[in-house]
């Protein structure tokens, strides 16, 4: 589990990405986990109106790399 300080870093680095521009490559998040590590990720990332916006434009999308006890959704 990331710090809230990384967290933010990260924010702000997936923020700076989806600003810069460049409207011919989608950027890809890739988050490694189990359901409550994807669900407790997406749900912290969506509190980000430029993440949402990204999503929105094609600009990002998520991909999951199951790595958990159960993995059920994921």
């Amino acid at each position: 589990m990331l710090e809230k300080t990384e967290r933010n870093k990260c924010l702000e680095d997936i923020q700076t990405e989806i600003n810069d521009n460049d409207n011919e490559t989608r950027k890809i998040i890739v988050i490694m986990g189990g359901d409550g590590s994807f669900a407790t990720t997406i749900k912290f990332l969506r509190t980000s109106k430029d993440v949402d916006a990204g999503l929105n434009k094609g600009k990002l999308c998520f991909a999951v790399l199951p790595f958990g006890t159960g993995n059920d959704g994921a």
